[in-house]
């Protein structure tokens, strides 16, 4: 089962793709041009590029929907929905 899991709800972005008991973590710090969020959807593509998939090869996705900011939820929320 390939399942993808991210978090921007605080102050980093977490990302991590699963199969078979093996995990793949990124973890994205703000910097001072850009928000954490913002690179949301550019590492996912990394990640599953990496690992020769496309998004109708995941099995599942799975978010965090806070406590946090409200940008954040609302950021991963509508990835996963995307």
């Amino acid at each position: 089962m390939w399942m993808l899991a991210f978090d921007t709800c605080l102050d980093k972005t977490y990302v991590t793709l699963y199969h078979n008991e093996k995990f793949e973590n990124k973890i994205i710090l703000s910097n001072d041009k850009n928000y954490h969020s913002a690179y949301l959807i550019s590492t996912i593509v990394e990640m599953l590029k990496n690992n020769n998939l496309e998004p109708k090869d995941l099995d599942c996705i799975a978010i965090d929907i806070g406590p946090g900011s409200f940008t954040g939820i609302r950021a991963c929320t509508t990835v996963a929905r995307m």
